[in-house]
């Protein structure tokens, strides 16, 4: 991978957070930059040391864990979220092995990139979230789901972190309705950077106008992100729609995709107080005949993320079905032109050091969390070296 190299290079302005954590227990195996480095103690009271090698994108930037004492299988970590200067992250850990599916407590820390009591960044547990759990029949940690949680910073100082699920309604005694309505749950937790002593997560519940028999679908739309860019009072979306009608998978022959970009601005007006604008369309078709297939190989892309610094850059994946190969490219939605060269990401089947990732992306294939925590990073080095 075409990372940045541990402590001497450039900070990037911002970067594509990869969602799986890169868990190298071996010191040999486990990457550090002593620029991103920090330690923390999970609930369990096990110790570990995080590390995130930055790359500029369309390279993804990961976060390397080393955790020695932590559990030995299934276990690697998740970047959750991010914004401006903190990442939230979860490692769970299995505590109690007795039970015939065991118990797993999610831990969940907010990387701090800016911390002003002290140098270098730390990390901050979270008070847990819980809910009752009907097997073990008492309380237990919540697992929030990776594509379901976001985390907004204010001010300097006050972040909150929020999470949406949405499930049946509990069934009344003595009902006999076979389909039962569905709710949304929102757990928000507010706390500060310089307290945390007071601060607990607080759930409402909301009733919503579906059935059971559409609680896929809306599980679906409260999970489904769309990549965006946040300046001001507008919010930036990139969409690719596949002709094929496939979500997942190889295209069908002769089909393609359409890159559409739109942007949703604040109005002012109260009647209307949003509005949406249509910026660019642009067909697999064009961008074939307007790129070489070296520079843009012909297959669908996906996964699109719009650049922080340049609004009509799209950073795109690309993924070979058959031997599991990553690459990401980036395309100026503008002029149709690819910026740059194809970035392999993954080797696929042939990547011996990445093996275990490779293989949980087949499950976890989500968008890369666009972050611009290296900005506090490049502040701070500058302080320190006028």
């Amino acid at each position: 991978m075409a990372a940045a190299a541990a402590g001497d290079s450039a900070v990037p302005n911002w970067v594509m957070l990869e969602r799986l954590v890169f868990r190298r227990d071996d010191p040999a195996s486990f990457r550090e930059d002593r620029r991103t480095f920090a330690s923390g103690t999970t609930s369990a009271g096990t110790q570990f040391d995080v590390s995130f090698i930055l790359a500029e994108p369309p390279t993804p930037s990961r976060l390397y864990l080393s955790w020695p004492e932590g559990p030995k299988q299934e276990s690697r970590g998740l970047v959750m979220a991010a914004n401006r200067n903190l990442v939230l992250l979860r490692l769970d850990s299995l505590v109690d092995e007795s039970e015939p599916f065991g118990e797993v407590v999610h831990d969940y820390f907010i990387y701090i990139a800016d911390p002003s009591s002290q140098q270098t960044p730390l990390l901050r547990r979270l008070p847990p979230c819980t809910e009752y759990d009907d097997y073990f029949e008492r309380q237990v940690t919540r697992v929030l789901p990776a594509l379901a949680v976001g985390l907004l910073c204010h001010g300097e100082d006050e972040f909150a972190v929020a999470h949406l699920d949405i499930r049946e309604r509990k069934k009344k005694s003595g009902s006999r309705k076979k389909k039962l309505g569905i709710q949304a749950e929102l757990c928000v937790l507010r706390s500060s950077l310089s307290s945390s002593d007071d601060a607990k997560w607080e759930t409402k519940v909301f009733p919503l106008q579906y059935q059971y028999d559409d609680l896929h679908y809306a599980k679906w739309c409260s999970s489904l992100q769309e990549c965006l860019v946040l300046g001001g009072h507008r919010l930036v979306f990139v969409d690719v729609a596949r002709h094929d009608g496939k979500c997942y998978g190889p295209r069908m022959p002769n089909t393609g995709f359409t890159l559409t970009s739109r942007t949703l601005k604040m109005t002012g007006n109260c009647t209307t107080p949003w509005e949406w604008n249509q910026d660019a369309v642009v067909t697999s078709d064009e961008l074939w005949h307007a790129n070489t297939m070296e520079s843009l190989p012909r297959d669908i892309v996906m996964l699109p993320l719009l650049s922080m610094d340049k609004a009509n850059v799209a950073h795109l994946s690309m993924l070979d079905w058959d031997g599991g190969r990553f690459s990401l490219v980036s395309i100026d939605l503008s002029n149709m032109q690819v910026m740059g060269p194809v970035i392999t990401y993954l080797e696929g089947e042939d990547d011996t050091a990445d093996a275990d990732i490779v293989k949980a992306k087949q499950v976890l294939c989500a968008h890369f969390i666009p972050s611009e925590f290296p900005k506090f990073l490049d502040l701070r080095e500058r302080e320190n070296h006028p």
